[in-house]
């Protein structure tokens, strides 16, 4: 293909200007760019957003288009080529620069939002009760030993979440009802 390409170029001679357009002699389908050339793409592209117009036009071409289904071997190999395979840790600038990104992120608000209001008043079905109570059979589960509860205590001093005051006031009726 790519031979037919350039033949056809300079057979209409179009890297002529006056005669066409091509800026190249063609046939370079597989052509690898320089690491300089993408830089400087990458830095022509950075700060461009696309317009909500142009968001809302691309996400209807691609409505109701479905994925091919993947086979148990692909999702196998995928699985192998990323076992052991772990990501640098975030540096300290990186994650500070996250945070405040998220901060003030009212869209991020919104969503949370109305992730919660979606699901406020919703309750398990039958169905879904009895599937988490098979899957939670079998684990054991009752009073802590007091050194279990040590570790937990020490792990959650200092995470910065207090009690709220309503739920402190809860936790002091429930206690005086044990002891009387």
């Amino acid at each position: 293909m790519d031979v037919r390409e350039r033949g056809w170029i300079a057979y209409y001679n179009s890297m002529d200007p006056a005669s066409g357009y091509n800026r190249d002699s063609g046939g370079n389908a597989r052509k690898r760019l320089s690491d300089e050339t993408r830089r400087r793409i990458s830095e022509a592209k950075k700060g461009n957003k696309l317009s909500p117009d142009t968001c809302r036009r691309m996400s209807e071409s691609r409505r109701g288009k479905k994925r091919a289904p993947r086979s148990a071997e692909w999702c196998r190999k995928l699985s192998e080529s990323k076992k052991g395979k772990k990501r640098p840790p975030f540096t300290e600038e990186t994650r500070r620069r996250m945070s405040e990104s998220q901060k003030n992120d009212l869209r991020a608000m919104e969503r949370i939002r109305s992730l919660g209001l979606a699901s406020k008043g919703m309750k398990h079905t039958k169905e879904a009760l009895e599937k988490m109570s098979r899957a939670h059979k079998g684990i054991k589960r009752g009073p802590c030993s007091d050194e279990t509860k040590r570790k937990i205590s020490e792990a959650n001093k200092g995470n910065g979440k207090p009690w709220s005051p309503a739920r402190r006031e809860a936790y002091e009726r429930s206690k005086l009802k044990v002891a009387q």
